[in-house]
């Protein structure tokens, strides 16, 4: 659709052989990469938000649960019921459509794009808003259950509750148009028989299928993007819903131990979120973390002494001591071990 959108892989001209595991997992990778390079991009594009102390929660904290919720967003794409039809009866007639879009009059050529720019518009910006919702409550059920953690209670009066709201709003929020337009992208699909412009191979210069393409394009940006404004009480809605759920769920008991050390604290944090989570998990995630925000889960001193500089370097170097920090945690934290909750 545009360019950063995420792509598949005969766009970039790779040759899969679906009987072929290594090939398949291989694309997959390259996939996952290219997506997070894009809400690595998009969350760069949006400044984080100031440090909510009354949660308990650092910036970078709150980063890490933006990144897991931003993530679910993206894999969520899909192409809307009422345009799978649509694209199927495109692809059927593509000859047809080439030959119709290329002889008609520009002034009508145009009316046509517009209107098709608003339609689809419409249809996408209410799949989107629905799946923004989803993002949303995933991202206050995460937040939620970190916040109690951090606090070690899960009553939460209105001025409390409040900061959540702003925190899940603010999520919500920074979707658009950033991942929501790649959403988008995701969801459409990059086979040329369904596009909405079957007749750009027909102009003759690159400038010309650039000034055809921003003719429905940006339009359809433009809407999408409105529509998508008028969703917000809705997703509010959504964010109460999951932090209720997640209050009445969870297990606070009073004075809760939280750790001061920021390596156990990005543990803690990560196992609240992920409970299950086994030691070599946990290593693997919050490398991950690192790489979104540089030292928001730092390796242990101790073990960077002795040449680890990664989570999973320090695993596979110092096992027992990895599992033994994190068995460390969880007790401290109150997190049932990975055994008790099989």
């Amino acid at each position: 659709m545009r360019k950063g959108t995420l792509l598949n892989e005969t766009e970039y001209g790779w040759s899969v052989d679906p009987s072929s595991p290594e090939q398949v997992i291989d694309a997959r990778l390259r996939r996952e990469e290219h997506i997070k390079t894009l809400v690595r991009k998009a969350m760069q594009d949006q400044p984080l938000r100031s440090k909510k102390s009354a949660l308990g929660l650092s910036e970078a904290e709150i980063a890490s649960i933006d990144w897991e919720a931003s993530l679910g967003f993206l894999e969520s794409a899909r192409l809307p019921d009422e345009l799978r039809e649509r694209r199927a009866g495109f692809r059927d007639r593509y000859e047809e459509r080439v030959e119709q879009f290329s002889k008609m009059p520009e002034a009508l050529r145009d009316e046509t794009l517009a209107r098709e720019a608003d339609l689809e518009a419409a249809v996408f910006a209410r799949e989107c808003q629905t799946a923004i919702a989803r993002a949303t409550g995933h991202f206050a059920d995460m937040l939620t259950q970190a916040a109690i953690v951090r606090l070690g209670r899960k009553e939460f009066p209105l001025k409390l509750r409040a900061k959540l709201w702003t925190e899940c709003l603010g999520f919500a929020m920074s979707l658009n148009p950033g991942l929501a337009t790649q959403w988008v992208g995701r969801a459409w699909g990059t086979d040329p028989r369904e596009s909405p412009l079957p007749h750009l191979h027909r102009l003759d210069s690159i400038e010309e299928q650039k000034k055809e393409n921003r003719k429905f394009f940006e339009p359809f940006i433009r809407k999408f993007q409105a529509r998508l404004r008028h969703a917000s009480p809705a997703w509010l809605d959504e964010a109460e819903r999951r932090i209720t759920l997640r209050c009445l769920l969870s297990y606070a008991p009073g004075k809760r131990e939280v750790p001061t050390d920021k390596s156990k604290q990005a543990v803690a944090l990560l196992l609240t979120i992920s409970p299950t989570l086994n030691a070599k998990q946990v290593c693997a995630k919050l490398d991950k973390r690192n790489e979104v925000a540089p030292e928001s889960a730092p390796v242990p001193e101790p073990w960077r002494r002795k040449g680890s500089r990664s989570w999973i370097e320090a695993y596979d170097k110092l096992q027992n001591s990895v599992e033994v920090l994190i068995s460390k945690v969880r007790k401290k934290a109150g997190i049932p071990s990975v055994a008790n909750q099989l």
